[in-house]
């Protein structure tokens, strides 16, 4: 799945430096793997931070980076790294204690499970994201306005004859915020990926196996798939990985 404005192109991106790939790399078998000797101490991490309460600043830094090293490497691992991210952005002293959320728990399970399954050897992830030509090709956007303002909603075409329209309640149009006081009528480009994520699940079964190219007319939108998340908004990084997860059970 892939999501982009016409002008968009989405570059190569490669990962590892030479002793990583002199290390966990078969280039022949396109297959990697860490060893084990790493991976234990990663694991024994990833499991004191679902076990604990809280973990030591410095502790914690070292994970995320071990995490950043291999996340373009295991499949969806870019959209399950964000609450690590977020969690070392704070200003602490490596040996002060950080108190683990529960949402940072729940990523260091899906690490630790994710991690495991490349124990012996994993496929490597295809570095190109770029979709075939014969991608079905569908077209979304998200249209802001007032209760009085006839259109104002949320919008998706997969020509000739598949599409979907959603009017936004009365509450967005008025501009109210929700329970953590966020104004989703400002969060443009969260509107604008919710199109995507609704078009894919509207039109899965005419993309199902295959590939589905959306085109949005918001760059911030399509940088936010691309990486997997973003640190400054969980509600556009949330979106980004259920339309990782509904690709994926669609066989997308």
């Amino acid at each position: 799945f892939s999501t982009h404005t016409p002008q968009t192109q989405i570059p190569l991106r490669l990962v590892g430096s030479e002793m990583c790939i002199r290390d966990r790399f078969d280039t022949k078998a396109w297959t990697w793997k860490y060893k084990e000797d790493k991976l234990a101490r990663i694991l024994s991490t990833l499991d004191e931070i679902q076990r604990k309460g809280s973990v030591e600043f410095g502790t914690l830094q070292s994970i995320t980076g071990k995490l950043i090293d291999v996340r373009f490497l295991v499949r969806g691992g870019k959209f399950n790294i964000l609450f690590f991210l977020q969690a070392v952005q704070q200003g602490l002293s490596r040996s002060d204690k950080l108190k683990i959320g529960r949402e940072l728990k729940d990523q260091a399970r899906w690490w630790t499970v994710a991690l495991k399954a490349a124990t012996k050897h994993s496929p490597i992830v295809h570095p190109d994201p770029m979709v075939p030509s014969i991608a079905v090709e569908g077209f979304t956007d998200a249209a802001g306005g007032t209760v009085s303002q006839m259109g104002a909603g949320l919008g998706g075409l997969v020509p000739p004859h598949r599409y979907f329209y959603l009017p936004w309640p009365a509450w967005l149009n008025m501009g109210w915020p929700n329970s953590d006081g966020v104004v989703f009528a400002s969060k443009l480009t969260c509107l604008e990926l919710l199109g995507a994520l609704v078009l894919l699940v509207v039109c899965a079964d005419l993309a199902a196996g295959g590939h589905l190219r959306v085109f949005v007319d918001n760059q911030g939108a399509v940088d936010i798939f691309r990486k997997g998340h973003s640190t400054k908004c969980v509600y556009t990084s949330s979106i980004a990985k259920a339309i990782f997860e509904v690709a994926e059970a669609t066989g997308g």
